[in-house]
C-alpha cells in the first residue's frame, strides 16, 4: 500500500506546484511507472475525480480564491491560470461553478470545488475502498476472439465506450459471448480488441489466447458504471496487493447481455505456481 499511497501523494504534490503552469498528465503517470490509461484508473480510485477534473477543480477553486481576495483584473487571473482570453477563462469557471467570475467577485459567495486533498483523506478512502475485492480464481480454456484489433493511444482511451457503441448497433441481446480485450504494450499506449469469443479454433482469424487461470471479477447492473469502479479498484488495489502474478500482459472484459440479468467478469490472466485448485471452464 505505501507504494501505492507514495505514488499518489507525489502526484497530488505536482499539481499543487503547478496550479499555473502547464501540467503535463503523460508526465505524471510516466513518472508513476503507469499509461495515462490506468494511472487515470487508480487516481479516480484514491482521490474521488478523475486526474483531469481534480486538476480543473484545484485550478478554478484558486482563482475564485483570487476574484475574491484581490482586485486583479479577471484577464490577468485568467492568464495566470494558464487561459489565453477572459472569455475562454469565463467558460470553464462557469461551467464548474454555475456563475461568471464577475458574478463571484460581486457576490461574494467563495467556496471550494477542491480542497487541495491531504494524505490522510487518500489513506482512508484506499482503506474503506480496499474491503470485499476477492475475485474468484479459474480456468479458462484456450479462447479466439474474432474482433478487430484498434491501437489507442493514452491520451485518447475516451475511444473504447464509442467501440463499444458501435458493436452493440449490429449484436444486439441477449448475447453472453461478447468481450473487450486490453493489450498492453511498453510505450504506455494499447491496443483493444472488441469481438465474440469462441473455444480456440486455429484455423479461424482473430485474436488467440492461451488457457491460463484467471483472477475473475463478477460484476452487476448498473453494468457501465460498475465495471468502471472495478476495474479502479483491481489497479489500485488488488494488483498492488495480491500475491498473484499476473501471467500475459492483457485485460479481459467479458459481458453477458440480457436484459435486466446482465453481467460483466473481468479477468486477469495470473501464473498457476502454487495454485492448488480443481480446473473449471467456462
Amino acid at each position: 500500500m505505501n507504494d501505492l499511497i507514495n505514488t499518489i501523494k507525489h502526484a497530488l504534490d505536482t499539481i499543487e506546484a503547478n496550479l499555473n503552469e502547464s501540467i503535463d498528465l503523460n508526465a505524471i503517470a510516466s513518472n508513476a511507472g503507469y499509461s495515462l490509461y490506468h494511472f487515470h484508473r487508480i487516481f479516480r480510485y484514491c482521490v474521488g475525480d478523475s486526474l483531469r477534473d481534480y486538476i480543473r477543480k484545484r485550478i478554478m477553486t484558486e482563482a475564485a480564491r483570487d476574484l475574491i481576495s484581490n482586485s486583479s483584473p479577471i484577464i490577468d487571473i485568467a492568464i495566470h491560470y494558464g487561459y489565453s482570453s477572459r472569455e475562454a477563462f469565463s467558460r470553464a469557471f462557469e461551467k464548474l461553478y454555475g456563475e461568471s467570475p464577475s458574478m463571484m467577485r460581486k457576490n461574494q459567495n467563495f467556496y471550494e470545488l477542491r480542497a487541495p486533498l491531504s494524505l490522510e483523506n487518500v489513506i482512508n478512502r484506499y482503506l474503506i475502498h480496499a474491503d470485499g475485492l476477492f475475485p474468484t480464481i479459474e480456468f479458462i480454456p484456450a479462447l479466439t476472439v474474432e474482433g478487430s484489433p484498434v491501437h489507442i493511444e493514452t491520451k485518447s482511451y475516451q475511444v473504447i465506450p464509442k467501440l463499444w457503441s458501435e458493436y452493440l448497433k449490429t449484436n444486439h441481446e441477449p448475447m453472453c459471448n461478447a468481450v473487450g480485450v486490453c493489450m498492453l504494450s511498453e510505450t504506455h499506449d494499447f491496443t483493444y480488441i472488441i469481438g465474440n469469443l469462441e473455444i480456440m479454433d486455429p484455423n479461424k482469424p482473430g485474436l488467440h489466447l492461451e488457457a491460463s487461470y484467471y483472477a475473475v471479477f463478477k460484476v452487476v447492473n448498473p453494468i457501465v458504471e460498475n465495471v468502471q469502479k472495478t476495474w479502479d479498484a483491481i489497479y489500485s488495489v488488488w494488483l498492488q496487493e495480491t500475491h498473484y502474478k499476473r501471467r500475459f500482459q492483457y485485460d479481459l472484459e467479458y459481458y453477458c447481455f440480457n436484459g435486466k440479468n446482465s453481467y460483466a467478469e473481468l479477468w486477469i490472466p495470473i501464473e498457476n505456481e502454487g495454485l492448488d485448485i480443481e480446473k473449471t471452464q467456462v
